[in-house]
């Protein structure tokens, strides 16, 4: 069960490390493109039908660097929860071989 849950837990961290460094690339991108390039299409006429305002995506963007953020707490929470599943499976596995031993007997 340790085991399992503890293969469960490095799984999880992997995919959510492989979406953080995504959601890293794609912020950082748009942090970028805030920085050095929006200037150019703050005097555009207004958006059309369906069409998003700069304002409009540059919200997004700040609700997706919060979502970041969060990614990168639950990468963190994994590693601390893989290295104690970790632990306890190395306490548990000699204890269950020792009652297991002296079953044997």
């Amino acid at each position: 069960m340790v085991k399992s849950s503890r293969d469960w837990i490095v799984q999880v961290k992997r995919l959510t490390t492989q979406l953080f460094q995504c959601l890293s690339k794609t912020v950082g991108a748009c942090e970028n493109f805030c920085l050095n390039h929006a200037i150019y299409f703050e005097n555009l006429s207004s958006p059309r039908n369906g069409e998003r305002s700069l304002r409009d995506i540059e919200i997004t963007f700040t609700e997706l660097d919060s979502l970041r953020n969060e990614l990168e707490y639950l990468v963190e929470s994994c590693s601390e929860f893989a290295q104690e599943a970790s632990f306890h499976y190395r306490l548990i596995v000699p204890l269950v071989i020792k009652v297991i031993l002296v079953q044997s007997y």
